[in-house]
Parts: C-alpha cells; structure tokens; sequence
C-alpha cells in the first residue's frame, strides 16, 4: 500500500506549506503550492519508494507505485490547503479555494511524477565498474 506512504507525505507537506504562511502572515496571499521543505518531503518519498520496487525488476509496477503515490500526495496536500484558504482570508471566497486546490494538486502531482521518473531513470543506470 505505497499510497499510504503519498498520504503522508502530502499531509506533511500541505502541514509546512500552511505553517509557512501562517509565519508570514500576509493577509492577502498565500502559497497554494507546496514550498520547498514540502515538496522535498513529496520527493524524497517516492523516490526512495519507487527505486525499492525498481530493485525487485518490475519496472511497470513501480512506475505505477510513482503515479500512485503522486496522486495520493497531491489529493493529500491540496484539500488541506483549499480549507486552509477558505479560513485565512477574511472572506471565504469558493472559487479562489478551488483554485489554490488545483494549483497545489498540479504542482505536488508534478513534483511527485518527477520523483518516480528520475528514480527509475537513476535505476536504469548502470553502475561503473572498476578498472
């Protein structure tokens, strides 16, 4: 269940990005999106996840195992940040909240799908053998 593992990480990150703008404070803007700590947490975590199940061979499986746990990070951190952005403004404004939401599910589902590709693109390498 590596999607559990994107659930996490995602609450981690959407945790830090509305922390972030807590301690910023600025009354008319927030970060939909997830900041860096955040989406190092999204990355490291399906990096590392996806280079364990290339290393069984399957390379379908853990390309799967990527875009399943991108996507549970993603659905992970944008709802928190959709509520948070219906409780931060003064106004609740549903439109600008779904757009804060779309915008942080893009941007974790990218980060996210790098992660699994770069991972398995990392395992594909072969090592260098000594001369």
């Amino acid at each position: 269940m590596p999607w559990i593992l994107g659930l996490a990480a995602g609450v981690v990150a959407s945790g830090l990005s509305i922390a972030q703008n807590l301690r910023r404070g600025d009354p008319h803007l927030i970060s939909g999106g997830p900041d860096l700590f955040g989406a190092m947490a999204i990355a490291a975590t399906i990096y590392f996840a996806v280079r364990r199940v290339a290393r069984e061979g399957d390379k379908r499986r853990a390309w799967r195992t990527g875009w399943h746990m991108a996507t549970a990070a993603s659905a992970a951190c944008a709802a928190p940040m959709a509520i948070f952005a219906l409780w931060y403004f003064p106004t609740p404004y549903l439109a600008l909240s779904a757009f804060t939401a779309g915008a942080t599910f893009v941007a974790s589902g990218i980060v996210g799908i790098a992660a699994a590709g770069i991972a398995l693109r990392a395992w594909r390498r072969p090592s260098p053998t000594p001369r």
